[in-house]
């Protein structure tokens, strides 16, 4: 049993490691112990200090801690995933990235807070080259002046031409 495994048993017992064993890189070794709302595996030292599973693993695997300022980001996409081959430090923008390049974040309308459409987006666009002023826009469109400058001025909604 590699050295990595048996520095910390408790971890690892909550840890299903799959049947083709240790240097499989292609299977999930998904978390059993508690998880975050959001699925991923949680990892408690005490009761008050906790650690993704994840990114616990990774540094148990690699014998090194990840710098405090990255996470742990997952090559999978599978929250509950323990497994130190599927993932690899990054930064949080370039998690976001990877969400947008896969489509795994809700875009535009499909978002769950969006006050506008990508219709009404386009038309209040054209509406203020035709010279209305964001104030009346956002008046127009029930919404705050700060939602209408951002879409006016592809802040938010880049992807509505």
């Amino acid at each position: 049993m590699p050295t990595w495994f048996s520095d910390s048993p408790r971890f690892w017992s909550k840890v299903a490691v799959c049947v083709h064993g240790l240097d499989c890189h292609a299977c999930c070794w998904l978390w059993k112990a508690k998880r975050h709302p959001l699925g991923y595996g949680r990892y408690c030292f005490t009761r008050t200090e906790q650690i993704p599973a994840h990114r616990h693993a990774w540094e148990l695997f690699y014998a090194c801690f990840m710098p405090p300022e990255l996470f742990a980001l997952h090559t999978c996409n599978i929250p509950p995933c323990a497994s130190p081959h599927h993932a690899y430090p990054g930064t949080q923008t370039t998690n976001m990235q990877q969400c947008r390049r896969e489509k795994r974040m809700s875009v535009g309308s499909q978002h769950y807070n969006a006050k506008l459409t990508e219709s009404a987006v386009s038309e209040l666009r054209q509406l203020n080259k035709k010279g209305w002023s964001e104030e009346r826009l956002a008046r127009r469109y029930s919404v705050h002046q700060g939602t209408i400058h951002s879409a006016l001025h592809y802040i938010s909604w880049k992807h509505v031409p």
